[in-house]
């Protein structure tokens, strides 16, 4: 028997015994935020394959290891994932080791002060946009999502004089209302916006183009720091570890 038929046959006869024996039910007790990031850590999977899981199992996302693998493959291929049976059997056949490290990363996120939002602990108004994130990381205080009114400043990074004028205006103006002012925390009119909001003592949401763990650009720390320390929050849809891309900032706008 050649080594690539018996690796086939093994791999076979796994999956046979995993169609038939399910993981243990206690899997259904894993919160979202644990599912998803054991999920995160698995290779290939990707922003495809996670959304596609999200999409289907929701809340109970830990209800994944109760599923058989077949399934859970014809879910990754529904979405295009690359090598989705190879996946899915790894998924559940070294459960444990995925859902141990999901534990580990919600841990390290929440030293940090930072939240997994679940599909339905989203805000209703980003729940009802056209392609709308599936989960969010927030930095800070979560509740500040849910506040009406809201205004959003989305401005260039290299603004006139007199653009980063009219900004601390309108920042000031809005001071005397009960808003919550969000921007994208980028050098220029939002950094203004930011700032000066910041200065009258309004709430402010940042959404960022990149994970939550990355710092960028590093001239706006010190807003990301304060917009928190001031009740605010930090938020991206992006993973803890992503970089920006330009295409990231401008999906983010959406949000």
């Amino acid at each position: 028997m050649t080594r690539s038929r018996k690796e086939s046959q093994i791999r076979h006869s796994l999956q046979i015994e995993l169609e038939v024996a399910p993981s243990p039910s206690s899997a259904a007790a894993i919160t979202f935020a644990v599912a998803f990031m054991a999920l995160v850590s698995l290779p290939g999977l990707g922003h495809k394959g996670l959304r596609a899981l999200v999409d289907t199992y929701g809340e109970n996302l830990g209800h994944v290891w109760e599923d058989s693998p077949g399934r859970i493959q014809r879910i990754l291929t529904r979405a295009r994932v690359p090598q989705a049976g190879d996946l899915a059997l790894r998924l559940v056949a070294e459960a444990p080791r995925w859902i141990e490290q999901g534990q580990a990363e919600v841990q390290r996120l929440a030293e940090q002060k930072v939240h997994i939002l679940s599909p339905k602990a989203l805000p209703r108004s980003l729940q009802e946009i056209p392609d709308p994130p599936r989960w969010l990381f927030v930095e800070g205080n979560p509740e500040i999502l849910q506040h009406k009114p809201v205004v959003a400043v989305v401005g260039t990074r290299k603004p006139s004089e007199e653009g980063k004028q009219a900004a601390k205006i309108v920042a000031e103006i809005l001071a005397a209302y009960p808003v919550v002012v969000v921007s994208g925390l980028a050098e220029g009119i939002d950094a203004v916006a930011h700032r000066v909001s910041l200065q009258e003592g309004v709430p402010n949401v940042a959404f960022l183009g990149h994970g939550i763990r990355l710092v960028f650009p590093r001239a706006t720390e010190s807003l990301r720091r304060r917009i928190v320390a001031q009740g605010g929050a930090v938020a991206t849809e992006y993973l803890p570890n992503e970089r920006y891309s330009r295409s990231n900032f401008v999906a983010r706008n959406r949000l």
